[in-house]
């Protein structure tokens, strides 16, 4: 675990919509600093892989019509 997220961090499960109408599942760790989209592995339960990392100050938050949009000005992975 990485100093980023000692103890003040959250873990929400979203469902990622891509422009083509595709959706899938992922988890969302929200930290002091940044962000983490975490992709679960299949095979190995309690395992996942990095899809996203952006810092908090690189985002722009959008709500519509009950859906949230994140803009990254810079992608890290």
């Amino acid at each position: 675990m990485s100093l980023f997220f000692a103890d003040n961090s959250d873990l929400l499960a979203v469902t990622v919509v891509y422009r083509d109408g595709a959706r899938q599942r992922r988890f969302l760790v929200v930290g002091v600093y940044q962000i983490v989209l975490v992709e679960p592995d299949a095979t190995r339960l309690g395992w996942g892989v990095a899809r996203f990392v952006g810092c908090l100050q690189d985002l722009e938050v959008r709500y519509s019509l009950g859906l949230v949009y994140i803009f990254s000005a810079f992608c890290t992975l």
